[in-house]
């Protein structure tokens, strides 16, 4: 699937990724959307920025457009030199959101991408985490600004897809 013509019809877009791929398939999205956009905001959850971008570097991937959100090196006490926004934790969801639209009026980044809802949900309880990402992406897209969310195929349930489906403009099995 060409998700580029999805992302030039729709603003927000989550992406169902297999466990086994997740890296690579990443990787893949992220080749493409560094082509398509000179302003990129990578908002992780899961894996200090440095680690994000220095695998985003080794796949060829130019990040020179990008800036990172890093949700989880305080968390975990990971080294904080590397140039990104740090934040307290992925549980403190305004400080987040603050960070988010900071960096889209500062920054001018067109497309924010969300690496992962999987990872937010380890973080918050989902009703908290679903509300937050709906008010979040009212938000981002009265901004004229593009979306991407990662969401593991494993975390997936029913409950799940339907709250993703209220924010979500397309949702995309990318196995």
């Amino acid at each position: 699937m060409d998700f580029k013509q999805e992302l030039a019809k729709k603003d927000s877009l989550v992406f169902i990724l297999e466990g086994f791929r997740y890296v690579s398939k990443i990787v893949e999205i992220n080749q493409e959307i560094s082509k398509e956009f000179k302003r990129i905001c990578y908002v992780s959850f899961t894996k200090p920025a440095k680690r994000v971008a220095q695998e985003l570097l080794n796949s060829g991937v130019d990040i020179s457009g990008y800036s990172f959100i890093d949700c989880i090196s305080e968390e975990i006490g990971e080294d904080k030199r590397f140039g990104a926004t740090y934040l307290t934790s992925p549980k403190y969801l305004e400080e987040l959101s603050s960070a988010v639209i900071g960096n889209i009026m500062q920054k001018n980044s067109q497309i924010v991408i969300f690496d992962s809802i999987s990872g937010l949900l380890i973080y918050n309880e989902e009703l908290n985490a679903m509300k937050f990402l709906n008010a979040l992406t009212q938000a981002i897209g009265k901004n004229k600004r593009k979306m991407i969310f990662f969401v593991l195929e494993e975390d997936m349930r029913k409950s799940l897809l339907k709250d993703i489906e209220l924010f979500a403009d397309k949702i995309i099995g990318y196995g």
